[in-house]
Order: C-alpha cells, then structure tokens, then sequence
C-alpha cells in the first residue's frame, strides 16, 4: 500500500512539475524571449490599444454631431431671427404704435374733443364680478359707461383717465360694499372725494349710490354720512337689469329736461 502510495504522489509531483514548466514556457514564449518562441507561437492582445481604439470610434462621432448640432442652430437664429432685427428701430416702434393696430389713448390727445359717457363706476377691486354683471347690464340699455379698465391703453396715465371719467361722466355710479367701506383705499376715496365736489360745483345730484346685500346703513354712516341721505338702489331689491332700465330712464328724462329747459 505504502509502495502505491508512493507512486501516486511521484505521478501527481510529476504532473505538478510538467504544469510548472508549461506556465514558465507559456509566459516566455508569450514574451518572445524563450527558446521555444517559434515552436510555440502566442498572439498577444493589446487589450489596453483596443480599448483606446475603441473609445476614440466611440467619441469622434459623438463630437461631430454635436458640432453639426450647434452649427444648424446657430444658422437656425440667423437666418429666422436676427434677420427679422435687421430692420431700423424706428421701422419697428412705427409699426408697433400704427393706428390701425392700435387705437390711441383719447385721455392724452389735447387737441381733440374728449370722449363723453353717461355713467362712472367707483367701486373696490374686491367687486369685480358683481361690477362687471351691472356693467354688461347698462351696456345693454345702449348706456355709455366709463370703465377704467377699458380707457386705459399702453403709456397712459391711470390718474389723468380716472379725472376725465369723473370730469365727462354725467353720474357717477357708487357701488357701496362691506369691502368699499371697510378698505376705503386711496382712489375710491378720491373718486367719491370729486363726485361730491362735482355735484356742489354743477348743482346737481351727480351720485346714484347702489348697496350691496353685505353692507349696512350704519357702516355706511360711518363711512360717509351724506351718502345715507341720498336715494339708492339695492341689490336686495333690484337686478342689474332693473337697474340698468331705471338708470336708462334717468338718462332719458334729463335729456329731455336739457331739450324743453
């Protein structure tokens, strides 16, 4: 047994040798300095060139199509947009302030006859739906009304077309709210400030007060006494389109005062 168990282990040992010798030929031949270089040929593969090779295939294209890319877009504004700047400033300004594009603020035109209405809205931001149903319902009834949204157009002055709507509107229609009491801001208090001082000045009833559903006599009191005393039409009580019809009827029986005056 002890002889087979010898011979076992010279044959593995034999073997063991053989896988040495071959390793150390392999890396010599691999390396062309063996004596068996040219018996045992070995291709080297420069996996660190292939890999270069490989990545620069991969780059070039990359970067020629997005200078390509660049280049198209840089024609693309050349040719579709700055062209269209070749053109004088004063060519664009002229174009852009063309009357028939554009209708010119009549508030800052000195020289001609100023546009008239037959009724001015003073009312609180906070109201706007409600002012705009009361104003499409005079609209309606053919009414003039001087909306200052509608006056205002590029480069006026929002102060000079509030003074002509108070200077060239017949009444001034005050629509009273919690919110218009409440925030009493700078320009309700000066238009319902000029309406009294126009109606002083004309002697006439220049102001037709409209309440809200949310206010009060007493805040309105406390607001301004003077418009307690004057005749006013109720939301509670009235549609816009009723009211719109009664002033429509006021408009009519002072024209006809002026005419058989």
């Amino acid at each position: 047994v002890s002889t087979q168990s010898t011979g076992v282990y010279e044959d593995e040992l034999q073997l063991t040798k053989e896988m040495v010798i071959t390793a150390r030929l392999a890396v010599s031949t691999s390396a062309g300095q063996g004596p068996w270089s040219n018996q045992f040929p070995c291709e080297i593969v420069d996996m660190t060139g292939t890999s270069r090779v490989d990545i620069t295939a991969i780059l070039v294209p990359v970067f020629c199509f997005i200078a390509l890319f660049l280049l198209l877009l840089l024609a693309f504004f050349y040719f579709f947009r700055f062209q269209t700047y070749k053109k004088t400033p004063y060519e664009e300004i002229k174009k852009l302030i063309n009357p028939d594009a554009f209708s010119p603020c009549q508030h800052c035109m000195h020289n001609k006859e100023p546009k008239r209405w037959d009724v001015f809205i003073c009312h609180v931001s906070e109201d706007i739906d409600y002012i705009q149903q009361l104003k499409e319902a005079l609209v309606r009834e053919k009414i003039d009304v001087f909306f200052a949204k509608d006056e205002l157009s590029w480069g006026c002055e929002l102060h000079r077309v509030i003074n002509d709507g108070l200077r060239f509107s017949k009444y001034g229609l005050v629509v009273l709210s919690k919110q218009f009491v409440e925030k009493c801001s700078k320009w309700t208090s000066t238009e319902l400030s000029s309406l009294h001082s126009k109606s002083r000045l004309s002697s006439q009833d220049c102001i037709l007060p409209v309440w809200k559903k949310d206010v009060t006599e007493v805040e309105v009191g406390n607001f301004d006494m003077t418009l307690v005393g004057i005749k006013a039409l109720k939301e509670e009580d009235m549609s816009v389109d009723q009211m719109a019809m009664e002033l429509k009827k006021k408009l009519r029986s002072k024209s006809f005062e002026r005419t058989h005056g």
